[in-house]
Protein backbone atom coordinates (compact mmCIF):
# COMPACT_ATOMS: atom_id res chain seq x y z
CA UNK A 1 0.00 0.00 0.00
CA UNK A 2 1.30 3.50 -0.74
CA UNK A 3 0.65 6.76 1.01
CA UNK A 4 -2.65 8.31 -0.42
CA UNK A 5 -2.61 12.01 0.07
CA UNK A 6 -6.38 13.62 0.61
CA UNK A 7 -7.62 16.53 1.71
CA UNK A 8 -10.93 17.47 3.44
CA UNK A 9 -12.66 20.97 2.74
CA UNK A 10 -15.57 22.06 4.88
CA UNK A 11 -17.70 25.55 4.21
CA UNK A 12 -20.31 26.77 6.65
CA UNK A 13 -22.75 29.31 4.62
CA UNK A 14 -25.07 31.88 5.64
CA UNK A 15 -28.52 30.61 4.51
CA UNK A 16 -30.09 33.96 4.49
CA UNK A 17 -27.06 35.78 2.46
CA UNK A 18 -25.08 33.08 0.69
CA UNK A 19 -22.16 34.36 2.36
CA UNK A 20 -19.75 32.03 3.31
CA UNK A 21 -19.19 32.44 6.96
CA UNK A 22 -16.39 29.61 7.84
CA UNK A 23 -13.94 27.64 6.37
CA UNK A 24 -11.92 25.18 6.95
CA UNK A 25 -9.18 22.66 5.25
CA UNK A 26 -7.77 19.50 6.78
CA UNK A 27 -5.65 16.58 5.38
CA UNK A 28 -8.00 14.25 7.50
CA UNK A 29 -10.04 12.14 4.70
CA UNK A 30 -12.90 11.79 6.92
CA UNK A 31 -15.79 14.31 7.69
CA UNK A 32 -15.99 12.88 10.87
CA UNK A 33 -15.38 15.57 13.44
CA UNK A 34 -15.49 18.48 11.25
CA UNK A 35 -18.70 19.68 12.53
CA UNK A 36 -18.74 20.98 15.43
CA UNK A 37 -15.76 22.81 14.90
CA UNK A 38 -17.48 24.19 12.37
CA UNK A 39 -20.34 25.03 13.99
CA UNK A 40 -18.54 26.49 16.65
CA UNK A 41 -16.17 28.77 13.91
CA UNK A 42 -19.66 29.68 12.02
CA UNK A 43 -21.49 30.90 14.92
CA UNK A 44 -18.83 32.62 16.28
CA UNK A 45 -18.11 34.89 12.89
CA UNK A 46 -22.47 35.59 12.95
CA UNK A 47 -22.16 36.62 16.46
CA UNK A 48 -19.10 38.86 16.84
CA UNK A 49 -18.44 39.65 12.74
CA UNK A 50 -21.50 41.25 12.14
CA UNK A 51 -21.18 44.24 14.34
CA UNK A 52 -17.08 44.38 13.29
CA UNK A 53 -17.78 47.48 10.83
CA UNK A 54 -14.58 48.35 9.76
CA UNK A 55 -14.22 46.20 6.63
Amino acid sequence: MGYEVAYNMQTAVDAKNYLIVAVDVTNNPADQGQLYPMAVQAKTTITCGCNNRSF
